[in-house]
């Protein structure tokens, strides 16, 4: 079962590199807000897997600051932005658990990490 999850990543990192540079150019505004969408770092409206290539490119500085919505990239709200990050967005979009905060607002996300009991780390601005 690890095996097939892997697997289906894997595909939906590739098919999304392919597509990812079309997307590029209509990247979110930087300047985010408590109604952002976790995720969609695009700012389409929706969460998948093309949010998780612009992250990815983001985590390997091949992309900056302007290029994606820097709030709606930290997926997992613990103030840093990496493969991690990616990764749930992925898991989202695939529909499979594990999707931190994926889908939800900033509001929403930061409210449910408290709830939680999670230590909450400053949003990155």
């Amino acid at each position: 079962m690890k095996l097939i999850k892997k697997t289906i990543i894997v595909l939906l990192s590739i098919f999304t590199a392919a597509q990812a540079c079309a997307f590029c150019a209509a990247a979110a505004e930087s300047d985010p807000d408590s109604s952002a969408i976790v995720g969609d770092v695009d700012g389409d409206g929706l969460v998948t897997v093309v949010d998780a290539t612009l992250i990815q490119k983001y985590s390997a500085q091949l992309i900056g600051d302007n290029d994606l919505n820097i709030t709606a990239a930290d997926v997992n709200l613990n103030d840093q932005i990496n493969v991690d990050d990616a990764t749930k967005v992925q898991l989202y979009a695939a529909g499979l658990p594990d999707s931190s905060y994926a889908g939800l607002t900033v509001s929403e996300a930061v409210q449910k990490k408290k709830s939680s009991g999670d230590v909450i780390q400053t949003p990155i601005r």
